[in-house]
């Protein structure tokens, strides 16, 4: 068994290759948190800004839009790393941040669910069906990612067997996407307020525009290194 300093200085050495985090800091899980926590508190003032008072409503969408947001970020370190030089710090983040993103996704979709029957009864559901299906893969698609992502697993499947499933992690992401924007009247309401311009872009605008930014740096990683 490797020690913890041992699996550091592996990483490490990693680094400029195909860097994979195997152990993270308590230090970097705090951070990861509180990063989720900001992006969460974030979208929840903003919706206030736009009109919309708190409620588990609210909540429930904010938590779906940290878990976006936050997976996001997470696999846009790989290919932005491959791009430019970001300090290794940060780089480390790359799995706490992921990982929490990817289990936010579950409280947004049992309080969807069970708890805002007023907002989104059953007959919802079954009329908007094509978006349930969505998110349900999108949740237990991030919950096997995250699960996948712990040290033992890793070892388990080895590092190549690893990554490919990691990879998924881009397909989730635009069913994600996908999600949203089938999500009852969201493509309606960012036409009437492209139309009108009265106010600030919904929350689901910027929430989907942090995902089509990660999937841009994917885009440009695979177009850079297929020109090699």
């Amino acid at each position: 068994m490797k020690t913890t300093s041992e699996k550091r200085a592996s990483e490490t050495a990693e680094q400029h290759q195909t860097p994979v985090i195997r152990v993270n800091t308590l230090g970097e899980w705090i951070a990861a948190l509180l990063l989720l926590a900001a992006i969460f508190q974030f979208f929840w003032t903003y919706h206030v800004w736009r009109g919309k008072p708190y409620s588990l409503t609210s909540a429930s969408e904010c938590l779906g839009f940290a878990a976006l947001a936050g997976i996001s970020i997470s696999i846009s370190l790989g290919p932005i790393a491959r791009i430019w030089n970001i300090p290794w710090a940060l780089f480390r983040l790359r799995r706490p941040v992921g990982v929490l993103g990817a289990l936010l996704t579950l409280p947004h979709g049992v309080i969807s669910l069970f708890f805002l029957s007023a907002s989104y009864p059953w007959s919802f559901y079954v009329k908007n069906w094509d978006c349930l299906l969505l998110g349900v893969i999108g949740v237990l698609g991030f919950l096997y990612l995250a699960w996948i992502s712990r040290d033992s697993v890793i070892t388990r499947l080895g590092i190549d067997a690893w990554k490919c499933r990691l990879r998924w992690a881009w397909a989730l992401l635009v069913i994600s996407v996908v999600h949203f924007m089938v999500l009852s009247d969201k493509i309606p309401g960012w036409v009437s307020w492209a139309h009108k311009l009265d106010k600030v872009p919904p929350g689901s605008i910027l929430a989907v525009a942090i995902a089509l930014i990660a999937l841009f740096w994917r885009a440009a990683d695979a177009i850079r290194r297929t020109s090699r």
